[in-house]
């Protein structure tokens, strides 16, 4: 899944596939599906989906939530889904201080919705999943 994104005037590619993950972890050593639910949870007070669309509205989120939001985490998970659509970008703080603004309300929402393609799975594979279980 990809996706163009405009930060600080610029169309910045996005892009997930099988080998996102392990890209993440070989560039930053840490788990993208644990960082990425940590992310999704820091903003589960904002943030609604259903299988139609994804809501976020981070005048929802509370204090509590706030206290667990890391910028850093997202700031990875954006850089290394540019670095998927663009391998021959810079390391993550040069990439970064590339930009003048890094407007992460405004990004928020479409990084989401491309990551949320990583962790849907079709219709098809669910039943077919749910086949093999017999109780």
């Amino acid at each position: 899944m990809s996706k163009i994104i405009q930060i600080d005037g610029r169309d910045v590619k996005l892009a997930t596939n099988g080998a996102t993950a392990i890209l993440y972890k070989k560039e930053f050593g840490r788990d993208f599906f644990s960082d990425l639910l940590i992310l999704i949870k820091s903003l589960s007070g904002a943030y609604t989906a259903t299988e139609e669309q994804q809501n976020l509205n981070l005048n929802d989120l509370t204090y509590e939530d706030l206290s667990h939001l890391d910028l850093t985490v997202l700031y990875r998970l954006v850089y290394i889904m540019a670095k998927t659509a663009n391998p021959d970008l810079p390391d993550l703080m040069t990439w970064l201080a590339s930009f003048e603004e890094f407007p992460v309300a405004d990004i928020l929402p479409d990084t989401l919705e491309n990551l949320y393609g990583l962790l849907q799975r079709s219709k098809k594979s669910r039943t077919i999943g749910m086949q093999g279980m017999n109780y």
